[in-house]
């Protein structure tokens, strides 16, 4: 990969392992972004997208875009084709920034791929252009004002099994202007092997939700959650709250499903815009791919998977469909809004506080210092917000709030004597990328041997190790986390992490379960002994702070209707479309009436 001017103004974050990537690994990368309402301008964009990237480093299998305030409010909460122009933009994005790889990248293209998903990969594409790796967009979905574009490249977009989203509004009135969307992928472990092969072609596909597995196919979990928490210094509190709130009803549904494989293009297509245009968010699923919710109705509910049956309780099949599922890898990643002080800063503060661009680490406004208030990192500490969730050490200066005069597109930090930030917020490092490592095997006291007496798994945090209960290393490595460059479109900078997990599914250690009589009348339920698919195992070893909601599918029904409602007014009053509408329709009324009155009085 070419240099990219601006990368590397600060030291990365500790590389975990080789630039390259293993065959045995899957390469990730997520950017979160603040888009400020306004579309993003993909020449300027594109050339500092993968920023994350070791120089030489091959181009990441999956791409993970979280967007916040995507949109104006009147097309984000309308949703559909209103928002087109703005995913199309980041689309666009995706396509040119994969022009960037150099030759040592040849082959990964695949040749259907589709850049960005709807604007490459066509028939008249140079042998150049077949070249260079491309991406489909496998899944797109937004909640009001917040979305997630989840990009496979061309060779393993097949090994896409299903993909399940969710969504909670956590603005007024439980409305999107704040919210979490999601995505959770299925990836095949055993398609088309080996993995290195790259091939683009097989029998599996992304489309319509397939949630299928093949009798012998082992499929590795992967959520992505993209957020916007409560702004202001002031709303810590609120912003806790917002985390608990997705906890609870940010919960996870099967995509619809498609009768069958559509060609690939159609594909693309058809992924790419699961918006809210839909007025009950995909909440009208067939009875079959609804989550297992509600206690009295599972007391006795008996979970296959993979030939292993177990009785589950109702709390675990809650936990597997929220954000905290012991069969998946976790990414969070947002504007999550935590600020460096609970005060508006002072002119003097201004002066002597703020950080200013320096390598010395010993100067009082080197962003060092700044971010030791670090809300976000008080609070995880504390255990009241993103419980059990990791971050990467932050490298890079604050990412908010910037103030901006449009001249220049973009803003590099070579050569800045001061940053521009805005005089009336502290600097804050609002826009984070976090992710959850999967729970190491049981300790002796969750296997019966220690004083413990119940579950307990091993989740030390100085653990590098991270093994399943097969011993298979299960740790997500992370190669780089920083952010790029400043640009006009936004007082916000984007962030982007750099990482890798094993090519392996997570595994429930098998955990002692009470003796009951039907266990001991059917003992082939635990499937050799192996593992345990159970709400017990699942829920301790996700370790979900709260319960789901059971009425999380009602009250986010509730919310679309006044998002639909709001967003038609917004329409109306802001918009020079809804203006010239409302214009049009009140001088029809008009020239009506006075027709209508001619003719009456004739």
């Amino acid at each position: 990969m070419a240099t990219t001017p601006g990368r590397k103004a600060y030291p990365s974050s500790p590389s975990s392992g080789d630039a390259k990537s293993s065959p045995d690994d899957l390469s990730l990368y997520i950017l979160t972004f603040n888009c400020g309402r306004t579309p993003v301008q993909p020449d300027v964009f594109a050339p500092y997208l993968f920023s994350a990237l070791n120089d030489h480093e091959r181009p990441p299998e999956l791409l993970v875009l979280c967007l916040q305030e995507l949109a104006p409010i009147a097309y984000a909460f309308l949703g559909g084709s209103f928002l087109t122009p703005y995913l199309d933009a980041f689309r666009e994005v995706v396509r040119l920034a994969c022009k960037r790889f150099n030759s040592n990248t040849a082959g990964l293209g695949g040749g259907g791929g589709g850049g960005g998903g709807g604007g490459g990969g066509g028939g008249g594409a140079s042998a150049t252009d077949s070249a260079l790796p491309s991406y489909a967009n496998v899944v797109t979905r937004n909640l009001g004002l917040t979305a997630i574009m989840v990009f496979a490249r061309a060779d393993v977009v097949d090994n896409i099994a299903w993909i399940r989203t969710a969504g909670v509004g956590l603005g007024v009135s439980e409305m999107g202007n704040k919210g979490a969307v999601g995505a959770r992928l299925g990836y095949r472990l055993n398609h088309n092997k080996p993995h290195d092969s790259r091939s683009g072609s097989g029998s599996g596909s992304a489309a319509g939700g397939n949630n299928q597995q093949g009798a012998n196919e082992e499929v590795m979990q992967l959520t992505f959650v993209a957020a916007h928490l409560a702004a202001m210094e002031e709303a810590l509190e609120q912003r806790n709250e917002d985390y608990k709130n997705i906890v609870q009803r940010l919960v996870f549904v099967p995509e619809k499903k498609s009768t069958s494989k559509p060609k690939k293009r159609d594909r693309d297509e058809h992924e790419q815009t699961e918006s809210e245009s839909e007025p009950l968010l995909q909440g009208q699923e067939e009875e079959d791919e609804r989550p297992l919710l509600h206690h009295q109705q599972q007391k006795d509910t008996t979970i296959n998977q993979g030939g292993s049956a177990t009785t589950a309780a109702a709390a675990a099949a809650e936990a597997e469909n929220g954000i905290y599922s012991a069969q998946s890898y976790l990414f969070f990643a947002g504007d999550l809004n935590y600020r460096t002080s609970l005060l508006p800063p002072s002119a003097q503060d201004v002066k002597e506080r703020f950080p200013k661009p320096t390598n010395d680490i010993n100067d009082p406004r080197h962003f060092r210092h700044l971010l030791a208030e670090d809300q976000l990192t008080q609070q995880v500490q504390a255990g009241k917000t993103l419980h059990g969730l990791t971050e990467a050490p932050i490298d890079f200066p604050p990412t908010y709030k910037y103030s901006l005069d449009g001249k220049k597109p973009v803003i590099l930090d070579e050569g800045l004597s001061a940053w521009p930030w805005a005089r009336h917020r502290w600097p804050s490092w609002c826009d984070r990328i976090f992710f959850l490592q999967p729970p190491s095997p049981p300790t002796a006291a969750a296997a019966g041997g220690g004083d413990g007496g119940g579950v307990g798994y091993d989740n030390d945090d100085n653990d590098t190790t991270g093994r399943d209960c097969d011993g298979a290393v299960t740790k997500v490595s992370v190669s780089k986390y920083t952010c790029l460059p400043i640009f006009a479109t936004s007082d916000h900078r984007p962030v982007a992490l750099a990482a890798k997990v094993p090519l392996k599914p997570v595994k429930v250690p098998i955990l002692p379960l009470e003796a009951t009589t039907e266990q001991e009348d059917d003992s082939s339920n635990v499937d050799e002994g192996l593992y345990a698919q159970n709400a017990a195992a699942a829920k301790a070893a996700a370790k979900a702070p709260f319960p789901v909601d059971p009425n999380w599918r009602s009250r986010r029904a509730s919310a679309r209707k006044k998002e639909l409602l709001v967003g038609l007014m917004a329409y109306l009053a802001l918009t020079r479309e809804g203006n010239g509408l409302l214009g049009a329709t009140v001088v029809g009324a008009l020239g009506g009436w006075l027709v209508l009155r001619s003719l009456l009085m004739a």
